[in-house]
């Protein structure tokens, strides 16, 4: 991984583009390493009104900055319980997972002799966000590819602490392995 040899840094950009003020663009450039926590596409700025000034619309903006930064750590700190707590349900079934972002999983399972993979992805925005759960079986292909099916339809809140999440996700995916063992052999 190469070093980050740029400051983290956030600069605000506000273009006048009629002397009466009538027509204010303000723009926001963000340094590599904060543009990874969230593009500045993704940042919407609040409007620059033209009875306002900069001196108060400076802080509004930073404000905006350390809220999204904020998220983005707080998110993280999610994602990572979130983690923890499959690998403390499912640590021995374990292929492999992001140890940096935490943004996913991968485990081996057994099911009446029917191996399948699943693969956990993480949202950004998670807890927000759900997970996607995409079961994939070791013997079967579509099209060439292993077959899989990605489910987003499973019981879920934002409010559960992550071995709540953990464990009715277990419950699911323990219902729904007769339906995609089934619909896997079907396939061939």
């Amino acid at each position: 991984m190469a070093e980050n040899l740029s400051e983290d840094m956030a600069i605000l950009q506000v273009t006048f583009q009629s002397p009466e003020g009538s027509r204010i663009l303000p723009q926001l450039f963000l340094s590599p390493r904060v543009e990874a926590l969230g593009s500045s596409m993704a940042i919407k700025l609040p409007p620059f009104n033209k009875d306002s000034c900069l001196m108060d619309y400076v802080p509004q903006v930073k404000q905006l900055l350390e809220k999204r930064v904020e998220q983005v750590s707080a998110s993280f700190a999610k994602r990572k319980e979130y983690v923890a707590a499959f690998l403390n349900l499912f640590g021995r079934n374990l292929l492999e997972f992001d140890a940096e972002g935490f943004a996913s999983l991968s485990f081996l399972f057994e099911h009446d002799d029917f191996f399948f993979i699943l693969s956990i992805a993480i949202p950004q925005s998670f807890p927000q966000d759900k997970p996607s759960l995409t079961f994939q079986s070791a013997y079967h292909t579509s099209c060439g590819w292993p077959y899989s099916i990605t489910c987003t339809d499973y019981p879920y809140s934002p409010r559960w602490e992550a071995s709540e999440m953990a464990d009715r996700a277990r419950t699911f995916v323990t219902e729904y392995v007769p339906s995609f063992q089934s619909s896997s052999v079907k396939n061939r």
